[in-house]
Parts: structure tokens; C-alpha cells; sequence
């Protein structure tokens, strides 16, 4: 089991088909019941790549 399972053991990962790009988007569920309509406003999570060019990037993963 990959390190990022063991913390997330509830996580779930599909894709989705790619629209004008070779890449295909990760859609991945951290928590839970993510889906469950409680009445709470939902807040969607996107991962910028460009993120990763900052210079402090990897530091703040690992810190996690």
C-alpha cells in the first residue's frame, strides 16, 4: 500500500476522459462521505501544476 493510502484509507481516485489535452484528470476523494449532502456548501479542490514550480513546493508536501 502506497504511503499517501495508508494516511487516506478512505480516499477514492477515478478519471476523467481528456478534452483537447493527451492528460487525463485525476479526480481524487480524501475524505469520506465527500458526497453526502449534509446541506454545507462543498468546496472543489483543483491542483494547479504550476504550483509545483514554486521553490518551497515539495517542503510544504512533505510537511503534510
Amino acid at each position: 500500500m502506497l504511503g499517501w493510502q495508508a494516511m487516506f484509507p478512505q480516499c477514492q481516485v477515478s478519471t476523467e476522459a481528456a478534452k483537447g489535452s493527451d492528460h487525463s484528470p485525476l479526480i481524487i476523494n480524501l475524505v469520506a462521505n465527500l458526497n453526502q449532502d449534509d446541506g454545507r456548501c462543498k468546496i472543489l479542490f483543483r491542483f494547479e501544476a504550476m504550483w509545483t514550480r514554486s521553490a518551497d513546493c515539495e517542503e510544504l508536501i512533505r510537511a503534510l
